[in-house]
C-alpha cells in the first residue's frame, strides 16, 4: 500500500449498484467511478474492497465524492448539506436554521419550530453537514418508539443514510449510528451500553419530554458523552421556565441562561398565582346577580396591569438569551403558505336521558370537589373533561374512583348509581352526528379524528365498524410494531384514524385533509397540537376542521369564552402559544378547572371565565408589542 499521510488525497475505484438499463437481463450493472477520498479514511475503503463490511452507499460514496467535488476545507467558510442535497427543496428558513446551529451554536441547539414547519429535515441538515466533514461518525437518534420507523424513512429517503432501529443490545454496541427509544435507551443494559460510548452528536426528539430532572430519560441524555447535541421540540413554551432551564442545561451545562430561567420561574411563581387568582371570591363571598362585569379588585388599570399585578410574566424577560440557544420559526413569521384550512363547529345537542347523565355527574364531580378540596382535583378534573367526550370515558373515572374508596361505602354506592344511569341510556347523539358528519364527506377521502380519552376512541372505532367505515385505531400504549402497521392501514386501506394526543403525537398524517375533533382539550394549544398533524409542509389540499361541541356544557363556555376570543381556533398561534405557554399548562387547565366547578353560580363561572380571557388577551397586547420591538 502506498504510503499516505492524514490529509492526503488517493485515488479509488469504487463499484457502484445501478439499476439494469432498458431491455438488460442482469440487474446489477457494475460501474466504476475513481474518486478521491482522505488517507484518513482509506482504512474503511479498503475494508469495503476486500469484502470485510458492506458498501454502504449512503455513507461512503457521498463523502467520497464531497471530497473531490467540493475540496472541503476544516475552515466553516461554508455549508455543504444543501449542495449535497438538491432534491431537497428547502425553505430559506431550514437553511437559517443550519446557518445558525452549526455557526452560532457549535452544534447544540433547541430546535423549537412550530408544528409542520420540517424540525426532521432541519436535524438531518445539521447531521449531513457535520457527516461530510468528517466531524460526527458516532450518531445516536433518540425518539419515541412510535417515531422510530417514521425517522428511520425519513433519514433513508430524503438524505440517502440507512439508521437502524435498535431492538437489541449488539446494535446499540456495534453500529456507529442508529435510532433508539428513550423507553429502551433509560433501561438496563442499554443505558450502560450507550455510557460506555462515545458520541459525536445526539439527537433527541420531542425533547419536551426531557423537562424534569429527575427522570431516568433526563438523567440518560445529560449522562451521555457527546459533542453535538440537538433537542427537537415544538412546545419549547409550553414549559414552566424552570422545565425550559433544565433543557437548556443539557445544551449549555452551566450556563447563566439556566439561572436566569431559575430565577424567573420563581418571579413567575408569585405573579401567575396573582393573575390566576384575580376575580376568585374570598370565604363567604358569592358573585350574585348585583356583581359587576368583572371584580374591582382585579379589573386592568389604564396601564393594562391589574390592580395587584407586576412586571410583565417573567418567561419575556430571558427570550432574548434564549435566543442564543433556541432556533423557533413559526409559519407567520418565515412566510410559508400552506393551503387554507376551515373550522367548523358542529353543535351536538344530548338527548334528555344524556342530559340527565351529565347534569348528575356534574353535580357529583362539584360535590366531591368542595368536600376533599384542590389535593384531590386531577381525577376530578380528568372526570369532568370526559364527561363532554363519551360516557364510556367517564365510566374508566367512575370505577377508579370506586375502588379507591372502599372505606367509603355510601360514597361507592352514589358512584355505582350513576354507573348504572349511563349503562342505561341506549344511544349516544355524539357519534350519531360524526356518522353523518363522516356520510356527508367524499369517500375517498381520509379522516382523522382526535380524542383525548381511549375510551371514546375505542367505542369510536367499534361503532364506525358497525357502520361499515373502515377505522384503524391509534393511541398511546400500542408498540411500535402496532403502530407502524395501523399507520399502514390507514394510509392504504382505512377511511378513519381514531386517534388519540399522545399515541398520534409526532406523527404526519398529510395524506388526510380532514381533522375532526370529538373532543376539545381545554388549553387550546393542544388542539392546534391536532391539527398541524395533518396541516403541515407537505400537504397539498386544504384542510377542513371539525370541532364537535356539545351545547350546553363546560366545553361550550370554553369554547366560546377561551377559544374564540384569543382567535386560537383560526389563528396560526404565534404569540397566542406564548401566552397560553405562561398560562402554565396543567396549572392552567387546574385553575380554569376551578373557574367551572368551583363557582358558585354560573354568573360566578361566567364572570371569572370573561376575566380570565380579559387576561390572557393583555398578555397577547404585550406578546405582540415585544414582537415588533424586536423585529424593529
Amino acid at each position: 500500500m502506498e504510503r499516505t499521510t492524514p490529509g492526503d488525497r488517493i485515488p479509488f475505484p469504487a463499484t457502484l449498484p445501478l439499476p439494469p438499463a432498458p431491455g438488460e437481463e442482469d440487474p446489477r450493472v457494475p460501474a466504476y467511478v475513481e474518486v478521491q477520498v482522505e488517507a484518513g479514511a482509506l482504512g474503511e475503503f479498503r475494508a469495503v474492497e476486500r469484502g470485510e463490511r458492506p458498501w454502504d452507499l449512503a455513507t461512503f460514496f457521498p463523502l467520497a465524492l464531497l471530497v473531490h467535488v467540493l475540496e472541503a476545507k476544516p475552515e466553516f467558510d461554508r455549508l455543504y448539506a444543501p449542495d449535497l442535497l438538491p432534491h431537497l427543496d428547502l425553505f430559506p428558513h431550514q437553511r437559517e436554521v443550519l446557518r445558525r446551529a452549526v455557526w452560532e451554536m457549535g452544534g447544540r441547539a433547541l430546535l423549537a419550530d412550530e408544528v409542520g414547519l420540517g424540525k426532521t429535515i432541519e436535524a438531518g441538515l445539521i447531521l449531513v453537514e457535520y457527516l461530510s466533514r468528517g466531524l460526527a461518525e458516532q450518531i445516536l437518534v433518540l425518539v419515541p418508539a412510535s417515531l422510530a420507523l417514521q425517522w428511520q424513512r425519513e433519514l433513508a429517503e430524503k438524505f440517502s443514510l440507512y439508521f437502524p432501529i435498535a431492538t437489541k443490545p449488539h446494535t446499540l454496541e456495534r453500529e456507529p449510528r442508529f435510532i433508539a427509544s428513550l423507553d429502551l435507551a433509560k433501561r438496563s443494559p442499554y443505558r450502560e451500553i450507550l455510557f460506555g460510548r462515545t458520541f459525536d452528536l445526539v439527537v433527541v426528539d420531542e425533547a419536551h419530554k426531557l423537562k424534569n430532572p429527575k427522570t431516568l430519560a433526563y438523567r440518560l441524555v445529560a449522562a451521555l458523552r457527546k459533542t453535538f447535541l440537538l433537542l427537537l421540540t415544538a412546545t419549547p413554551l409550553h414549559n414552566h421556565p424552570r422545565e425550559l432551564a433544565a433543557l437548556v442545561r443539557l445544551l449549555r451545562p452551566g450556563h447563566e441562561i439556566s439561572a436566569e430561567l431559575e430565577r424567573a420561574a420563581n418571579r413567575r411563581g408569585k405573579r401567575e398565582t396573582r393573575l390566576l387568582s384575580a376575580g376568585r371570591p374570598t370565604t363567604g363571598e358569592s358573585v350574585g346577580e348585583e356583581t359587576p362585569p368583572l371584580p374591582e379588585r382585579a379589573r386592568p388599570s389604564a396601564g393594562g396591569e391589574t390592580a395587584n399585578s407586576a412586571a410583565p410574566p417573567a418567561v419575556s424577560e430571558v427570550r432574548e438569551r434564549l435566543h442564543e440557544v433556541m432556533i423557533r420559526s413559526r409559519r407567520r413569521e418565515v412566510g410559508i403558505e400552506l393551503p387554507p384550512r376551515r373550522v367548523v363547529t358542529v353543535p351536538i345537542h344530548l338527548s334528555r336521558e344524556e342530559r340527565e347523565f351529565y347534569e348528575a355527574v356534574s353535580a357529583f364531580i362539584r360535590r366531591e370537589y368542595a368536600r376533599r378540596g384542590k389535593s384531590s382535583a386531577l381525577p376530578l378534573i380528568l372526570m369532568q373533561r370526559q364527561l363532554t367526550s363519551s360516557r364510556v370515558a367517564v365510566y374508566t373515572s367512575l370505577l377508579r374512583l370506586y375502588r379507591k374508596h372502599p372505606e367509603d361505602p355510601a360514597l361507592q354506592e352514589e358512584i355505582l348509581s350513576l354507573y348504572e344511569m349511563g349503562r342505561s341510556i341506549p344511544h349516544d347523539y355524539k357519534q350519531d352526528a360524526l356518522i353523518a358528519l363522516l356520510r356527508g364527506m367524499p369517500e375517498d377521502e381520509k379522516v382523522v379524528v382526535f380524542s383525548e380519552f381511549h375510551g371514546s376512541v375505542h367505542a369510536l372505532v367499534k361503532r364506525l365498524r358497525g357502520e361499515g367505515i373502515p377505522a384503524v385505531l391509534y393511541r398511546g400504549g400500542f408498540g411500535r410494531s402496532k403502530k407502524d402497521y395501523m399507520r399502514e392501514l390507514f394510509a392504504t386501506r382505512a377511511r378513519v384514524l381514531a386517534a388519540t394526543e399522545a399515541g398520534a403525537e409526532g406523527l404526519n398524517l398529510q395524506c388526510a385533509r380532514h381533522v375532526v375533533n370529538y373532543d376539545l382539550p381545554w388549553n387550546p394549544m393542544r388542539l392546534e397540537q391536532r391539527i398541524g398533524r395533518v396541516h403541515r409542509l407537505g400537504q397539498t389540499q386544504p384542510v377542513q376542521v371539525y370541532n364537535l361541541v356539545t351545547q350546553d356544557t363546560v366545553e361550550a363556555e370554553v369554547l366560546a369564552v377561551l377559544y374564540e376570543k384569543l382567535g386560537a381556533i383560526q389563528a396560526l398561534l404565534g404569540l397566542d402559544e406564548d401566552v397560553l405557554g405562561r398560562g402554565g399548562g396543567a396549572r392552567f387547565e387546574r385553575h380554569l378547572f376551578d373557574i367551572l366547578v368551583g363557582s358558585r353560580s354560573a354568573r360566578e363561572r361566567s364572570v371569572r371565565l370573561e376575566h380570565l380571557a380579559a387576561l390572557l388577551e393583555q398578555l397577547t397586547e404585550r406578546g405582540g408589542d415585544a414582537q415588533a420591538g424586536r423585529s424593529s
